[in-house]
């Protein structure tokens, strides 16, 4: 699929407050387009009259908002920053808008997501030249697609199909058995001591033995602990570690980590470090991962468990990692595998860097979610 851009000169309009008094047909409150509703506001967006358009931008753009902030997750920007992507994807969308043209709305995602992209890479300092329908591409157009249809259960959906997560499980259900499995394996508290935690009382100990012994909780304790959030990973390399970091290491530390961005952006962002200086500090921070740590005391707290060894060394906790680490926390490969190939190790799956590549780069893990959702799954 191609874009066409041809921007031309539109009229000023405050685009953060659209002017009600042209919005006969507005609802009162923003509400989610159809894929329809969504393609007829498309083609009214780009309507030489201008009063048409704005219209239709003030329709359109609650969605974008609320699927910018799912998108934007894995960016570690937030506040200020935030509002100003959201301001300006908004801002570009209306001065392009007159040479616009989507054929599906996957290619229109495609647009709005490869401009916010664009816009939190200016934020670091880190400008994309080049024509913007390059920046994604038609493979990561497919996921978009997903992540648009599917937002409010995208890694649920990953959840049940890689981790065995039952569809009737709710989020609020499922953390509670995940902590039980934490509290009674890794902490050792004593059954009743769990048993409160997780809200139930003497008479339901059948229940508790269950999810004790079920192997998609243990799965599911194994990736929430096993999957970081890049903040909490650069505050425990810089805080926890030991470690007197200078200045410029911390800098290096929360571009790698808390960004995923390679030596050779750093390096952009920050002519006056050294390429060797931050190899050096790479390796340092690899010395101080917690990942292996973590899976050797969850192999042994779960060693009792039958079955729990076969769906370890499988591959299907591994993908769900992967997945995360792919599409919310948008990491190169190699960060990827700094952050699993260890702990799978662990566990007796073997992943390799060719594995990692038909996973990422080959789509097959979007195509199997794509098809798990295709079949209706609720």
């Amino acid at each position: 699929m191609s874009i066409l851009c041809r921007p031309k000169q539109a009229p000023a309009i405050d685009l953060l407050k659209p002017r009600r008094r042209h919005l006969s047909q507005a609802r009162s409150k923003p509400y989610h387009l159809e894929p329809v509703e969504l393609l007829f506001e498309l083609e009214k967006l780009s309507s030489p009259d201008s009063r048409v358009a704005e219209e239709a931008l003030y329709r359109i753009r609650p969605t974008i908002e609320r699927h910018l902030v799912g998108y934007l997750r894995g960016w570690q920007i937030s506040g200020d920053d935030l509002d100003d992507v959201k301001a300006g994807t908004i801002t570009n969308i209306w001065k392009a808008r007159g040479g616009l043209t989507f054929r599906s709305e996957g290619e229109w995602w495609r647009y709005v997501f490869t401009t916010a992209k664009r816009l939190t890479l200016a934020k670091l300092k880190e400008p994309k030249p080049g024509p913007l329908e390059t920046d994604i591409s038609e493979a990561e157009a497919a996921v978009v697609d997903i992540v648009v249809r599917h937002r409010d259960r995208l890694y649920q959906a990953a959840d049940e199909l890689w981790l065995g997560r039952a569809p009737g499980v709710d989020e609020s259900e499922w953390r509670k058995r995940i902590l039980a499995v934490q509290f009674f394996y890794l902490h050792g508290l004593p059954w009743d001591a769990v048993a409160e935690i997780a809200g139930l009382k003497p008479s339901d100990r059948a229940q508790l033995d269950a999810w004790l012994l079920q192997v998609c909780n243990l799965l599911g304790t194994a990736f929430t602990i096993l999957c970081l959030p890049n903040a909490k990973l650069v505050e425990m390399l810089l805080e926890s570690s030991g470690q007197n970091w200078t200045e410029a290491e911390r800098r290096i530390v929360a571009l790698r980590y808390g960004n995923g961005l390679r030596t050779e952006k750093i390096l952009q962002m920050e002519p006056s470090l050294s390429g060797a200086l931050v190899e050096e500090t790479v390796r340092r921070c690899r010395e101080f991962l917690p990942f292996t740590a973590s899976a050797l005391e969850m192999r042994d707290a779960f060693s009792k468990v039958p079955r729990q060894e076969a769906a370890f060394s499988a591959p299907d906790l591994w993908k769900r990692l992967v997945f995360q680490y792919c599409y919310q926390f948008e990491l190169p490969q190699k960060q990827i595998m700094e952050r699993t190939e260890p702990p799978a190790g662990v566990f007796g799956y073997r992943l390799t860097e060719g594995t990692l590549n038909m996973w990422t780069s080959g789509e097959r893990l979007s195509g199997q979610l794509a098809k798990y959702l295709k079949r209706g799954n609720p």
